[in-house]
Parts: structure tokens; C-alpha cells; sequence
């Protein structure tokens, strides 16, 4: 029997973090279901519920997080999950998907961020793609102004090369290394050489890392993820 997917879904509106367990599971041709397993969805409304949940039930697959809770803003429980349980995939659903909103949340740790006004299909395609290890943000989402809406980067971005800035892209698609050196055609040897380099220039101790540092500093867009 396929493992149940365990999602907490963190939002004071049961109408809207209720009503999308429904249509998820509902949905016929799922992809996140149909490539990652049944979704059992659990709910907190506040920062103070979902600590204690995340507590005493440390075994979630997938958090989805609205930012504006009643007791606080998400970015707190982004933080605590960064330092607590930084392997746990966070997603962010929100009403705004400002371009500086969206750098921010994936700068402070998360794995994607999908606006509330997204239809199904969207949706469901982007919690697919953060469970195989992918970075995503909303289809309106600029690099270039999420980064402008954000000029709080104390150092100065990283030169990379033409083909170290490919190689990026490709990472951020969540593409293996074999994968990677079919794509450019080259060694799978020198793919391992432009990461090297990446994670040098960029900072960064893995794959995830290194593609949030590329979003961060506007080394990639919507169209790279």
C-alpha cells in the first residue's frame, strides 16, 4: 500500500485551507498524488497551534504556510523550521505575491510560494514539483523586480559563467547531474565541476541551498523553475 503523504496546512481560513485538501484529493489526474501518494492533510489556524503540532507530531512531508496568522507572521515559524527542521518542504500560500514577498519567503527558507488566487491545476503541479525537490514561485513572479523590491543583499552578486548560469537553471529544475550533462552535452564529470564552482561562488553547501541563493540574488526567475 502507497504511504500516506502528511501535509500541515497552517491558516486561519478553514474555508480556503479545508476546501483545498477537498479538491486536491478530488482532483482526477493529480500529479502530486499520482507521483508522490494519497495526501492526509492535518490544519493548524495560528503560529502557537502549529508549533505544538509540528512538536508533538514531528513527521510531516509537506507544511503549506500562510503568512499573515493571527498571533503572527509566518516568517517566524519559516525561521524556527529553518533552524528545527530544515528538511521539512515549506510552501507558502498567500493572497499577496508581491515580487518582494515572494524573494523574501524563498530567501528566508522556503521551498515555493503559490498564491491563493491560483487555480487547481497550479497548484497542484507546484506542491508536485517542491516534492521532487524543486523551487517554485507564481507564474507572475520577476527576478528582476523581486530583487529590485528587495535591495537588502549586503554583498554583491556572484560572477558566474554563461554555462555555470545554465547549469543553475537546470539545477533549479530539480534535473539530476546525468540529466544535466545530456541536456549541455558534456561529461557528467564537468557538471560536477560547474556545481563545484556555484556552491563556491554562491555559498552554499547543497543543491537546494544553491538555487535559493540563485533566486535570492536574482540569478533566476519563474521561467528557471
Amino acid at each position: 500500500m502507497t504511504p500516506m503523504l502528511s501535509v500541515l496546512s497552517v491558516d486561519d481560513h478553514p474555508i480556503y485551507s479545508q476546501g483545498l485538501a477537498l479538491a486536491l484529493n478530488a482532483m482526477k489526474d493529480s500529479l502530486v498524488r499520482s507521483q508522490h501518494g494519497p495526501l492526509r492533510f492535518e490544519y493548524a489556524d495560528s503560529l502557537q497551534a502549529a508549533s505544538a503540532r509540528l512538536q508533538r507530531q514531528p513527521g510531516f512531508n509537506l507544511l503549506l504556510l500562510d503568512m499573515v496568522l493571527p498571533d503572527g507572521n509566518g516568517h517566524e515559524l519559516l525561521a524556527h523550521l529553518q533552524r528545527h527542521q530544515p528538511d521539512l518542504p515549506v510552501v507558502i500560500l498567500s493572497a499577496n505575491d508581491s515580487p518582494s514577498d515572494v524573494t523574501m519567503a524563498i530567501s528566508a527558507g522556503a521551498n515555493g510560494f503559490i498564491s491563493k488566487s491560483a487555480p487547481l491545476a497550479e497548484v497542484d503541479q507546484a506542491l508536485c514539483d517542491v516534492l521532487s525537490n524543486k523551487i517554485v514561485t507564481p507564474s507572475n513572479y520577476s527576478r528582476a523586480t523581486g530583487v529590485e523590491a528587495t535591495v537588502q543583499l549586503d554583498e554583491a552578486i556572484p560572477s558566474l559563467t554563461p554555462r555555470q548560469i545554465e547549469v543553475l537553471g537546470l539545477l533549479a529544475r530539480g534535473l539530476p547531474n546525468k540529466r544535466i550533462a545530456s541536456i549541455l552535452q558534456c561529461q557528467e564529470d564537468t557538471v560536477k565541476s560547474h556545481l563545484k564552482a556555484l556552491f563556491s561562488k554562491l555559498e552554499a553547501h547543497n543543491r537546494t541551498e544553491c538555487v535559493r541563493r540563485g533566486f535570492q540574488l536574482g540569478l533566476l526567475g519563474h521561467n528557471d523553475s
